[in-house]
Protein backbone atom coordinates (compact mmCIF):
# COMPACT_ATOMS: atom_id res chain seq x y z
CA UNK A 1 0.00 0.00 0.00
CA UNK A 2 2.86 1.90 1.22
CA UNK A 3 4.40 3.93 -2.32
CA UNK A 4 7.16 6.31 -1.73
CA UNK A 5 5.54 8.40 -5.04
CA UNK A 6 2.26 8.75 -3.22
CA UNK A 7 0.92 12.13 -3.62
CA UNK A 8 -0.38 14.01 -0.94
CA UNK A 9 -3.67 13.78 -2.23
CA UNK A 10 -3.59 10.12 -2.50
CA UNK A 11 -2.85 9.57 1.12
CA UNK A 12 -5.80 12.09 2.64
CA UNK A 13 -8.16 9.99 0.28
CA UNK A 14 -6.94 6.66 1.17
CA UNK A 15 -6.03 7.35 4.50
CA UNK A 16 -9.94 8.42 5.22
CA UNK A 17 -11.09 5.25 3.75
CA UNK A 18 -9.01 2.80 5.90
CA UNK A 19 -10.05 4.81 9.07
CA UNK A 20 -13.56 3.59 7.86
CA UNK A 21 -13.11 0.33 6.81
CA UNK A 22 -10.83 -0.52 10.16
CA UNK A 23 -12.82 1.53 12.12
CA UNK A 24 -14.51 -0.68 14.44
CA UNK A 25 -10.91 -1.72 15.34
CA UNK A 26 -10.43 2.14 16.19
CA UNK A 27 -13.41 2.56 18.37
CA UNK A 28 -12.34 -0.86 20.46
CA UNK A 29 -9.28 0.71 20.45
CA UNK A 30 -9.74 3.92 22.08
CA UNK A 31 -12.93 3.56 23.69
CA UNK A 32 -11.56 2.77 27.42
CA UNK A 33 -9.54 6.19 27.91
CA UNK A 34 -12.86 8.06 26.25
CA UNK A 35 -15.34 6.24 28.45
CA UNK A 36 -12.76 6.80 31.50
CA UNK A 37 -12.67 10.68 30.76
CA UNK A 38 -16.79 11.09 30.08
CA UNK A 39 -17.04 9.18 33.81
CA UNK A 40 -14.25 11.52 35.27
CA UNK A 41 -16.22 14.46 34.01
CA UNK A 42 -19.48 13.19 35.17
CA UNK A 43 -17.98 12.16 38.49
CA UNK A 44 -16.88 16.19 38.62
CA UNK A 45 -19.79 17.36 37.72
CA UNK A 46 -21.67 15.66 40.62
CA UNK A 47 -18.97 17.16 43.03
CA UNK A 48 -19.96 20.74 41.63
CA UNK A 49 -23.54 19.49 42.63
CA UNK A 50 -22.54 18.79 45.90
CA UNK A 51 -20.91 22.25 46.17
CA UNK A 52 -24.35 24.00 44.64
CA UNK A 53 -26.29 22.04 48.09
CA UNK A 54 -23.07 23.36 50.60
CA UNK A 55 -21.90 20.11 51.33
CA UNK A 56 -18.14 21.20 50.34
CA UNK A 57 -16.50 18.07 52.21
CA UNK A 58 -18.04 15.42 49.77
CA UNK A 59 -17.26 18.13 47.07
CA UNK A 60 -13.64 18.08 47.12
CA UNK A 61 -13.32 14.08 48.10
CA UNK A 62 -15.63 13.55 44.74
CA UNK A 63 -13.66 16.32 42.60
CA UNK A 64 -10.58 14.93 43.06
CA UNK A 65 -11.29 11.41 42.55
CA UNK A 66 -12.67 13.08 39.13
CA UNK A 67 -9.61 15.26 38.14
CA UNK A 68 -7.56 11.78 39.13
CA UNK A 69 -9.72 9.65 37.15
CA UNK A 70 -10.08 12.46 34.16
CA UNK A 71 -6.02 12.89 34.30
CA UNK A 72 -5.64 9.43 34.08
CA UNK A 73 -7.70 9.09 31.02
CA UNK A 74 -5.99 11.43 29.29
CA UNK A 75 -2.75 10.05 29.51
CA UNK A 76 -4.21 6.66 28.44
CA UNK A 77 -5.54 8.07 25.59
CA UNK A 78 -2.07 10.25 25.26
CA UNK A 79 -0.23 6.26 24.94
CA UNK A 80 -2.80 5.39 22.64
CA UNK A 81 -1.85 7.84 20.14
CA UNK A 82 1.82 6.51 20.34
CA UNK A 83 0.44 3.10 19.69
CA UNK A 84 -2.25 4.41 16.75
CA UNK A 85 1.29 5.86 14.67
CA UNK A 86 2.79 1.60 15.47
CA UNK A 87 -0.54 0.20 14.13
CA UNK A 88 -0.94 2.70 11.40
CA UNK A 89 3.09 1.73 10.32
CA UNK A 90 2.24 -1.59 10.45
CA UNK A 91 -1.00 -1.22 7.93
CA UNK A 92 0.81 1.08 5.37
CA UNK A 93 3.33 -1.22 5.55
CA UNK A 94 1.03 -4.17 4.75
CA UNK A 95 2.42 -5.83 7.70
CA UNK A 96 0.30 -8.50 9.74
CA UNK A 97 -2.29 -6.60 12.30
CA UNK A 98 -0.64 -8.31 16.40
CA UNK A 99 -3.46 -7.52 19.19
CA UNK A 100 -4.17 -4.48 19.44
CA UNK A 101 -2.54 -4.18 23.36
CA UNK A 102 0.88 -5.07 21.62
CA UNK A 103 1.11 -1.73 19.90
CA UNK A 104 0.52 0.31 23.67
CA UNK A 105 2.88 -2.13 25.43
CA UNK A 106 4.91 -0.92 23.37
CA UNK A 107 4.74 2.36 23.04
CA UNK A 108 4.75 2.32 26.76
CA UNK A 109 7.94 1.12 26.67
CA UNK A 110 8.93 3.91 24.58
CA UNK A 111 10.69 6.07 27.08
CA UNK A 112 10.83 9.94 27.03
CA UNK A 113 7.45 10.75 25.91
CA UNK A 114 6.85 12.77 28.85
CA UNK A 115 9.79 14.82 27.81
CA UNK A 116 9.06 14.93 24.25
CA UNK A 117 5.21 16.21 25.34
CA UNK A 118 7.54 19.11 26.89
CA UNK A 119 9.75 19.85 24.07
CA UNK A 120 7.07 19.85 21.64
CA UNK A 121 4.09 20.87 23.21
CA UNK A 122 5.08 23.53 25.32
CA UNK A 123 9.30 24.28 24.89
CA UNK A 124 9.18 25.25 21.31
CA UNK A 125 5.77 26.98 21.21
CA UNK A 126 6.79 28.75 24.00
CA UNK A 127 9.40 30.58 22.10
CA UNK A 128 6.71 32.58 19.86
CA UNK A 129 4.28 33.36 22.88
CA UNK A 130 7.14 35.00 24.68
CA UNK A 131 8.02 37.31 21.45
CA UNK A 132 4.51 38.21 21.39
CA UNK A 133 4.47 38.65 25.49
CA UNK A 134 7.33 40.66 24.95
CA UNK A 135 6.43 42.87 22.26
CA UNK A 136 2.79 43.38 24.35
CA UNK A 137 4.94 44.66 27.52
CA UNK A 138 6.70 46.79 24.93
CA UNK A 139 3.58 48.12 23.66
CA UNK A 140 2.12 48.73 26.52
CA UNK A 141 4.83 50.48 28.20
CA UNK A 142 4.82 52.89 24.93
CA UNK A 143 0.87 53.00 25.12
CA UNK A 144 1.00 52.23 21.32
CA UNK A 145 -1.98 50.26 20.62
CA UNK A 146 -0.83 49.29 16.96
CA UNK A 147 2.31 47.81 17.83
CA UNK A 148 0.48 45.69 20.29
CA UNK A 149 -1.41 44.51 17.42
CA UNK A 150 1.70 44.38 15.77
CA UNK A 151 3.28 42.14 17.60
CA UNK A 152 0.44 39.40 18.41
CA UNK A 153 0.09 39.13 14.47
CA UNK A 154 4.36 38.37 14.47
CA UNK A 155 3.84 35.65 17.72
CA UNK A 156 0.72 34.00 15.47
CA UNK A 157 2.59 34.00 11.96
CA UNK A 158 5.44 32.60 13.74
CA UNK A 159 3.04 29.65 15.27
CA UNK A 160 1.82 29.15 11.82
CA UNK A 161 5.18 28.92 10.22
CA UNK A 162 6.32 26.34 12.86
CA UNK A 163 3.21 24.09 12.23
CA UNK A 164 4.61 22.03 9.18
CA UNK A 165 8.46 21.49 11.03
CA UNK A 166 6.38 19.94 13.94
CA UNK A 167 3.99 17.95 12.01
CA UNK A 168 5.79 14.50 12.25
CA UNK A 169 7.95 14.69 15.10
CA UNK A 170 5.67 12.53 17.17
CA UNK A 171 5.99 9.92 14.22
CA UNK A 172 9.48 10.25 13.95
CA UNK A 173 9.86 9.97 18.03
CA UNK A 174 7.16 6.89 17.91
CA UNK A 175 9.02 4.76 14.86
CA UNK A 176 12.60 5.63 16.36
CA UNK A 177 13.03 4.28 19.62
CA UNK A 178 16.97 4.54 19.03
CA UNK A 179 16.92 8.56 19.13
CA UNK A 180 16.34 10.89 22.21
CA UNK A 181 13.31 12.81 22.59
CA UNK A 182 15.23 16.04 21.67
CA UNK A 183 17.04 13.59 18.18
CA UNK A 184 13.46 12.56 17.29
CA UNK A 185 12.20 15.93 17.17
CA UNK A 186 15.18 17.24 15.40
CA UNK A 187 15.04 14.52 12.65
CA UNK A 188 11.49 14.75 12.55
CA UNK A 189 11.63 18.68 11.77
CA UNK A 190 14.57 18.37 9.40
CA UNK A 191 12.23 15.87 7.19
CA UNK A 192 9.21 18.05 7.14
CA UNK A 193 11.17 21.40 6.60
CA UNK A 194 12.81 19.76 3.49
CA UNK A 195 9.48 18.85 2.23
CA UNK A 196 7.83 22.83 3.78
CA UNK A 197 5.78 23.28 1.34
CA UNK A 198 4.23 19.67 0.40
CA UNK A 199 4.19 19.45 4.02
CA UNK A 200 1.47 22.57 3.83
CA UNK A 201 -0.38 20.55 1.26
CA UNK A 202 -0.94 17.55 3.48
CA UNK A 203 -1.99 19.60 6.05
CA UNK A 204 -4.56 21.65 4.43
CA UNK A 205 -6.30 18.78 2.86
CA UNK A 206 -6.20 16.68 5.84
CA UNK A 207 -7.72 20.09 8.10
CA UNK A 208 -10.27 20.39 5.10
CA UNK A 209 -11.18 16.40 5.48
CA UNK A 210 -11.42 16.38 9.19
CA UNK A 211 -13.45 19.57 9.17
CA UNK A 212 -15.86 18.18 6.55
CA UNK A 213 -16.29 14.91 8.52
CA UNK A 214 -17.00 16.76 11.83
CA UNK A 215 -19.09 18.96 10.42
CA UNK A 216 -21.15 15.97 9.40
CA UNK A 217 -20.91 14.51 13.32
CA UNK A 218 -21.66 17.55 14.38
CA UNK A 219 -24.91 17.61 12.26
CA UNK A 220 -25.90 13.79 13.44
CA UNK A 221 -25.52 14.99 16.93
CA UNK A 222 -28.17 17.70 16.65
CA UNK A 223 -30.37 15.26 15.09
CA UNK A 224 -30.08 12.64 17.77
CA UNK A 225 -30.31 15.22 20.74
CA UNK A 226 -33.44 17.33 18.77
CA UNK A 227 -35.26 13.42 18.80
CA UNK A 228 -34.31 12.24 21.78
CA UNK A 229 -35.53 15.53 23.57
CA UNK A 230 -32.03 16.28 24.78
CA UNK A 231 -30.53 20.32 26.40
CA UNK A 232 -29.04 21.63 23.29
CA UNK A 233 -25.71 21.36 25.19
CA UNK A 234 -25.62 17.98 24.43
CA UNK A 235 -25.04 18.07 21.07
CA UNK A 236 -21.58 19.60 21.47
CA UNK A 237 -20.78 16.80 24.25
CA UNK A 238 -21.74 14.42 21.39
CA UNK A 239 -19.58 15.55 19.27
CA UNK A 240 -16.57 16.36 21.32
CA UNK A 241 -16.94 12.61 22.44
CA UNK A 242 -17.05 11.08 18.51
CA UNK A 243 -14.09 13.78 17.67
CA UNK A 244 -11.82 11.74 19.99
CA UNK A 245 -12.53 8.52 18.14
CA UNK A 246 -11.33 10.36 15.04
CA UNK A 247 -7.71 10.56 15.46
CA UNK A 248 -7.03 7.27 14.20
CA UNK A 249 -7.13 8.89 10.65
CA UNK A 250 -4.45 11.71 11.69
CA UNK A 251 -2.12 8.89 12.36
CA UNK A 252 -2.69 6.88 9.31
CA UNK A 253 -2.25 10.42 7.57
CA UNK A 254 0.80 11.79 9.07
CA UNK A 255 2.48 8.45 9.59
CA UNK A 256 2.27 7.69 5.70
CA UNK A 257 3.22 11.11 5.07
CA UNK A 258 6.33 10.53 7.56
CA UNK A 259 7.28 7.13 5.92
CA UNK A 260 7.19 8.81 2.64
CA UNK A 261 9.40 11.67 3.37
CA UNK A 262 11.86 9.57 5.49
CA UNK A 263 12.58 6.93 2.43
CA UNK A 264 12.75 9.84 -0.10
CA UNK A 265 15.23 11.15 2.37
CA UNK A 266 17.43 8.40 2.65
CA UNK A 267 17.26 7.36 -1.18
CA UNK A 268 18.67 10.83 -2.48
CA UNK A 269 20.46 11.56 0.94
CA UNK A 270 22.96 8.86 -0.12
Amino acid sequence: MYKKSSSIGTIVVKSLGIYFEKLPMFLKYLAIPVLLQILGAVIIGAGMFFIAGGNYIPAVIIITAGIVLLCNAIWKYLIKMGGLILISNHIIENEPLRELDYYTKTFENRGGYVAYLLISGFLIPLIPVCIGAAGAAYAGAMGDKSLLVLSMLISIGILVIMCPFLLVTIQSFALSPNLTPWESIVKGMKLSGKNYLPSWGILILYTIAAIIIMGLIAIFAKMVCVGAGLPKGSADIITQIFSQFFIPYWALCFTWWYLRIEKENRTYGR
